[in-house]
């Protein structure tokens, strides 16, 4: 008789779940992973997402606190969720400016001023140089977003 055990990779340090497969032969791995069977409640509902809401702790699976913010990143050391070092934080920043002005466009052309009239095409001009300085603020978590005419 083949047994055939779901079992997950675990960092044995802080707990993350690296990853699930199938083997015949669930036994520990070198260095810094086990490998660890599923347990019964979780067999059927391994799914790409679940190593981003369970941690493995004092030999048992735990469900992660919730995020506080979409952004927030698992410190699996902490335990808790924290924010992204600014760099990764900026590069969210510009690519929703970066959304934003694509969004709009249409009102940069050559005939917007006569689609628009002068006013607002002076408000759409306004609205994305302000998305244009985004950037300039200082604190990529508190973004204060110019409102579209």
């Amino acid at each position: 008789m083949i047994f055939r055990a779901f079992v997950r990779i675990v960092n044995r340090q802080t707990g993350e779940i690296g990853s699930y497969l199938t083997t015949n032969d669930p036994g520990p791995l070198a260095d810094t992973n086990d490998f660890v069977e599923v347990d019964p409640v979780h067999q059927n509902k391994m799914t790409p997402d679940l190593p981003t809401k369970y941690v493995y702790l004092n030999g048992q699976l735990e469900a992660l606190p919730p995020k506080q913010f979409d952004y927030q990143v698992m410190d699996y050391v902490q335990k808790q969720w924290v924010n992204p070092p600014d760099e990764a934080q900026w590069i969210v920043v510009r690519r929703t400016r970066n959304r934003l002005l694509l969004n709009s466009d249409w009102t940069d052309t050559a005939s917007a001023s006569a689609r628009l009239g002068s006013v607002l095409n002076q408000q759409w001009l306004t609205y994305r140089q302000a998305l244009r300085d985004v950037t300039l603020q200082t604190n990529p978590f508190a973004i204060v977003w110019p409102i579209a005419p």
